[in-house]
């Protein structure tokens, strides 16, 4: 065997030098192992092995290594009778120590036998040879025979003196003498037989024997006496008294009690049993009366019926904790006020709340088909819908209109100012008094208008945009700055109404120089008095601008790119000002697209809070981008990732319909750094 740090190897010169020394180290090893041993039950079925392995330069190993172990019946071959292994075991100068048993059952019917023999394989390699048999320490001998045993016993048959007392069936075979104990209490009552043949009927009673013990009762207590009737036309009032049951029927239609003008008093609880379509409370000389059937008076259990021809008239509040299904129509003379519950009416033809006189319904929820009232009020003065307010015609309203969440209506008009916490979309014009006031976007297919004293059109974060295009940033920066060109040798002086820029020839003839404009913008040249021929060369060094040029020609240079003259990424230096103050801008789009992402924005599409969604791809996402901001389609996008790393994205609800300054709120995937092509 030839062992090397990383390799495994074995070679027959060594398999009875080195390996054959190690194998005698685990015998005596295996012995300390199971003289640990204490009481039986009280221990693992475990055995300690330990030894020392060493390389083929006669170094001990180090490191951590795999050491399988096995047992087996015989010194060479047949398969293993136990195998374990232990993936990563330590080992110190060389020595390691594993527990046989601690990760694999033992069974300890293999030391069962006359001889058994070991051997260990160390990662994967072959089995180390020979195999080392398996010894009893001299303490382990006391177990051929047990003295005493205390515990759990699993055997085929007990045996005293030779004789046989219980076989192989745990049951008892020995002498029964003395193995009767004292009788045990008295068992449970069995169930009940069968019942046995009716007798005989008995003969009549006497009336004789009977009437004197009634006599004698009502002698005896003449204070609880019942009452009773003499003959059926007996109307002699009186009081009857039944501790029991009362039991009217008879073998035709079932008898009945009747109170005429009397009460029912003290009763806890009256019962109708299995009350048909019109059975129940029913009052006579009306229509009016309690059943428990379906609204179409079908013979099943149902709805608990209150019904009357004349109306119902409730004259007190009514407390309503559940849910009211109004088929016909609420009508309220004064107010109706529901402090808890929900009204519900399901017939779209009749099913309204009304008030009449012009009084008020004061409702805490109200789900109706149609709402008809003179004034509907909430608490504290504010209408609050949880779910979406759809509003599908135009919507006019007096003063201050707050609404929060999203405002979508057919057009949307107000005297005053309208306020919402998230869009506000008309599919015609939002006209307001005074401001308009969105938490995000604005869209309107016609006009969006402010009042014009003072009225304002303000926006968030996300800028202004038209027709999809952004032309303000949300720090209010001119994004589509007009490109203002001239022919060589002229310069733009202006621009028209149009933003067309407006061009002079500053081009003077041979001798002469050009000085200025005169009032009408007409170039002036003139000779150089002075015999100056040419500009002296305004120049800085490399990363610095010019600052100033004095009258003398001399230049002053700065650096317009540092401390706090700095433009931000992505933008370069356009001018500087008189205190050395640069004015930034974006650069000129590339010559293969145009970026339409504001510096940390990006687009993605509506959904759940994670994912591509209904864009499936960032390259999906960036082509709708592209389309809906008016160009043809996507030359490059740039970084995927969460909305919440971004500073505002723009979300897709489907193609060509996108929600800008969406916010960032979820992790929804958004892609930045699009460039389109028109």
């Amino acid at each position: 065997m030839k062992l090397q740090r990383g390799n495994l190897r074995l070679e027959e010169r060594r398999r009875t030098g080195l390996w054959r020394g190690i194998a005698r180290t685990l015998v005596a090893t295996l012995g300390v192992g199971v003289l640990a041993g204490g009481p039986a039950h009280a221990l693992p079925d475990e055995f300690a092995q330990e030894g020392l392995l060493i390389d083929d330069d006669g170094l001990p190993m180090e490191g951590r290594h795999q050491i399988t172990v096995r047992l087996f019946a015989a010194a060479a071959g047949g398969a293993p009778l136990f195998q374990e292994i232990h993936p990563n075991v330590d080992l110190f100068e060389g020595y390691y120590f594993v527990a046989i048993g601690s990760r694999t059952n033992l069974d300890k019917t293999i030391f069962v036998r006359n001889q058994l023999f070991y051997s260990i394989s160390v990662d994967d390699g072959p089995e180390l040879l020979p195999r080392t048999p398996m010894r009893k320490v001299p303490v382990a001998m006391v177990a051929d025979v047990a003295y005493s045993v205390k515990g759990d016993i699993d055997v085929t048959s007990v045996s005293v003196g030779g004789q046989r007392v219980v076989n192989d069936q745990g049951r008892w075979v020995g002498d029964p003498t003395g193995l009767v104990g004292p009788q045990g209490p008295q068992g449970v009552q069995g169930p009940r037989g069968i019942q046995g043949p009716i007798g005989q009927a008995g003969a009549a009673a006497d009336p004789n024997a009977v009437v004197p013990l009634v006599v004698n009762e009502l002698a005896a207590n003449p204070g609880s006496l019942p009452y009773l009737r003499k003959n059926a036309n007996d109307s002699t009032t009186g009081i009857l008294t039944i501790s029991g049951r009362l039991d009217m029927t008879s073998g035709g239609v079932a008898d009945s009690i009747r109170l005429n003008n009397n009460n029912i008093v003290g009763v806890n609880a009256l019962t109708i049993s299995d009350p048909g379509a019109n059975e129940g409370l029913l009052f006579g000389g009306t229509q009016a009366k309690i059943v428990v059937s379906g609204l179409g008076n079908e013979d099943r259990d149902g709805y608990l019926r209150l019904i009357n021809d004349e109306g119902i008239s409730l004259e007190s509040p009514v407390r309503i904790a559940g849910k009211t299904d109004v088929i016909g129509t609420l009508s309220s003379d004064t107010s109706v006020t529901a402090p808890l519950g929900t009204f519900t009416t399901v017939a779209a033809s009749t099913g309204n709340i009304t008030t009449v006189n012009g009084t008020t319904a004061n409702f805490t929820t109200v789900n109706t088909t149609n709402l008809r009232a003179a004034t509907v009020t909430s608490p504290g003065g504010v209408m609050t819908f949880n779910t979406e307010l759809q509003l599908n015609q135009n919507v006019r309203v007096g003063a201050n209109v707050g609404f929060v969440g999203t405002v979508r209506a057919g057009g949307l008009a107000s005297t005053s100012t309208v306020t919402a916490s998230g869009a506000i979309t008309a599919g015609g014009e939002v006209v307001a008094g005074s401001n308009v006031r969105s938490g995000a976007s604005v869209i309107a297919a016609g006009n969006v208008q402010a009042g014009d004293a003072g009225g304002r059109l303000i926006s968030g974060s996300g800028g202004i945009w038209v027709r999809g295009i952004q032309v303000f940033d949300g720090n209010g920066n001119l994004l589509r700055r007009p490109v203002l060109t001239c022919a060589a040798g002229s310069v733009v002086v202006g621009t028209d109404a149009n933003g067309i820029a407006q061009c002079v020839n500053v081009q003077c003839p041979a001798g002469q120089y050009f000085r200025g404009f005169d009032g009408n913008l007409n170039r002036i040249c003139q000779v150089d008095q002075q015999g100056i021929t040419s500009l002296p060369a305004n120049s800085c060094a490399a990363g610095q601008a010019i600052v100033a040029i004095a009258a003398n020609g001399a230049t002053t240079c700065g650096w317009p790119r540092t401390g706090t003259r700095s433009c931000p990424a992505g933008q370069f230096v356009t001018g500087i000002g008189n205190n050395g103050s640069v004015t930034c801008a974006a650069p000129p789009a590339a010559a293969a697209g145009e970026v339409i992402t504001p510096a940390n924005q990006a687009y993605g599409h509506h959904g759940a809070c994670s994912g591509w969604n209904g864009c499936g791809n960032g390259a999906t996402c960036a082509q709708w981008a592209c389309e809906v901001r008016g160009y043809a389609s996507r030359v490059s996008s740039g970084a995927e990732r969460p909305c919440t790393q971004f500073a505002m994205c723009h979300l897709f609800f489907s193609r060509g319909n996108v929600q800008m300054n969406w916010g960032n709120w979820c992790d929804v995937a958004g892609v930045t750094d699009i460039q389109c092509r028109r």
